[in-house]
């Protein structure tokens, strides 16, 4: 009987043997890449304040791992602390202070399951850690006391060097067009300008009506000293000028006797602008040209005042 039992437990122990291997062969190998970190967490400087009751934790790779990191001190497990709206980056940790006595303890930061997603750090603690609320409230974090005084503004710093000039920007669009200004003052009256060229003669207006005969004009300039020679072979004639009806014009012309032709002449006046002096111009054929018979002299009204007196030098034709 004991015999029997003896194989009957030998039996069952190797077909446990046998079921528990077939298991780990069914089994596959855990895996643990969801676990590992990117990079591994630095904890570069610790520092307390014991007054806001607040562990403050400077480093590097805090949020390579898989999860959000868990800050330990000796055995204890410390909460993160939300402060400026964040509690912590991949540079910084915030946790709040423990109650804790003075002494030495072994900070602890970790972000994945794997050992390489840990860092640890040696912290003094040195006194002992009291919480900084007066009585114990529901809330982790200490009822905000009044707001303070604001301080007096500080002085302005220096002012800053000059950044690099930027990029010209694009052309702008045009503007709408400004209202139009009032008309300014009348300038002072220019320069009188140079003479233009003398103008064709217009065509001859219809005769006027005689007009009163005029009072003896003053005595005129000593004309010309004729050439030398008889009397008989050179004369001198004389003519008034006449004012155009309708136009702003006086012309005339001393005409030579029959059998003499002329070799110059001259005028005088008063009021006018002169615009021909020379021989006399008649019209042939479209074309002014020139004949030797008389003296034409015309010229523009500039005043209320205006006369014009003629002479042409004449030599009798040989």
């Amino acid at each position: 009987m004991t015999l029997r039992k003896g194989f009957l437990l030998s039996g069952i122990l190797i077909l446990s043997v046998l079921f528990l291997g077939q298991l780990g062969w069914a089994c596959d190998e855990p895996d643990h890449a969801y676990d590992q970190c990117t990079e591994e967490p630095d904890i570069k400087k610790v520092k307390l304040d014991y007054d806001k009751d607040i562990i403050y934790i400077y480093g590097k790779n805090f949020t390579e791992g898989t999860y959000t990191p868990v800050v330990t001190l000796g055995d204890l497990k410390l909460t993160l602390v939300d402060v400026d709206d964040f509690r912590y980056t991949d540079n910084e940790i915030r946790v709040k202070f423990p109650e804790i006595e003075a002494g030495d303890y072994k900070l602890t930061v970790v972000t994945g399951e794997t050992r390489h997603c840990r860092d640890k750090q040696s912290v003094k603690i040195a006194h002992d850690n009291e919480s900084s609320c007066p009585q114990p409230t529901p809330c982790e974090q200490c009822p905000p006391g009044p707001i303070g005084y604001t301080g007096p503004q500080g002085p302005a710093g220096p002012t800053g060097a000059t950044g690099p000039q930027g990029e010209k920007g694009e052309k702008g669009d045009t503007g709408p067009q400004g209202i139009q200004g009032a008309q300014g003052a009348e300038g002072p009256i220019g320069p009188i300008g140079p003479q233009g060229p003398i103008g064709p003669i217009g065509a001859a207006g219809p005769a006027g009506i005689p007009g009163d005969k005029g009072n003896n004009g003053d005595k005129g300039d000593t004309g010309l000293q004729g050439p030398p020679g008889g009397i008989a072979n050179f004369e001198i004639v004389k003519a008034e000028g006449t004012e155009l009806v309708d136009t702003p014009y006086f012309e005339g012309t001393a005409y030579c006797s029959q059998g003499f032709k002329v070799t110059g002449g001259g005028f005088e006046s008063a009021d006018l602008r002169i615009t021909v002096s020379g021989p006399l111009d008649v019209g042939t054929g479209g074309l002014l040209v020139s004949i030797d018979y008389g003296w034409r002299v015309e010229g523009e009204l500039v005043g209320e005042q205006a006369f014009l007196r003629i002479w042409a030098v004449c030599a009798k034709v040989q």
